[in-house]
């Protein structure tokens, strides 16, 4: 006597096949379309480079740093209208100080905001480049010595920075744009951070990320 595989069987195992196939046409389309959509953030970025996906960024204070689209893309947002780029260690220095790393922040093509991570202090050499400038506290103990005590103080050598301030924002409008350092001298998390932008890039920000919604 012939065996013949019952019809339900029969049926379940032919579903079975054809949820592993679907199951994988669909993880293949899924993996196409995340492919082309990298591709696509990466050909945006392109469009913006000068010459062979490399771009060059301009500073008020130093030589131009060269950007890989391929290597130092972070993200094209709101669009493809901000386009951010990290570079790690460059050998270029800002005012004598080793850059850690620098993110560069185009809207809607154009070079808008460029912060750096610096290995040292540059405010004193701002000071001495700029002259006045504004000053924000970010602690308490910070924002009292700014409203009662002296922020310039001579200490035989010349006036410099009050050496009791440890986590505050100096900033100089210059031309178009603002200048600021960032510093916080707090032995856990010292830092140090130097800041050029445009000084509408809030504002232009803003309406790029609203016009996105």
């Amino acid at each position: 006597m012939k065996s013949f595989m019952p019809l339900a069987a029969l049926i379940t195992l032919l579903l079975v096949f054809s949820c592993q196939e679907k199951s994988k046409n669909e993880e293949s389309e899924k993996h196409r379309a995340d492919s082309l959509t990298q591709k696509a953030t990466v050909e945006e970025a392109k469009m913006m480079a000068e010459t062979s996906g490399i771009i060059k960024t301009e500073s008020v204070t130093q030589d131009s740093i060269s950007i890989s689209v391929e290597k130092d893309l972070f993200g094209t947002f709101f669009g493809g209208r901000a386009t951010f780029f990290i570079v790690n260690e460059p050998e270029n220095l800002i005012h004598g100080a080793k850059i850690k790393n620098v993110t560069f922040c185009y809207l809607d093509g154009a070079l808008s905001r460029s912060k750096y991570v610096l290995e040292d202090d540059i405010s004193e050499k701002l000071i001495e480049t700029y002259g006045s400038f504004r000053i924000k506290g970010y602690d308490v103990a910070d924002r009292k010595i700014i409203a009662d005590r002296l922020v310039m103080v001579d200490y035989g050598q010349g006036k410099e920075l009050n050496h009791d301030l440890q986590n505050f924002e100096l900033s100089w409008a210059v031309g178009e744009g603002l200048v600021k350092v960032r510093v916080n001298r707090d032995s856990i998390n010292q830092s140090y951070e130097y800041i050029e932008q445009l000084s509408d890039y809030k504002l232009l920000f803003k309406s790029i990320e609203y016009g996105s919604l």
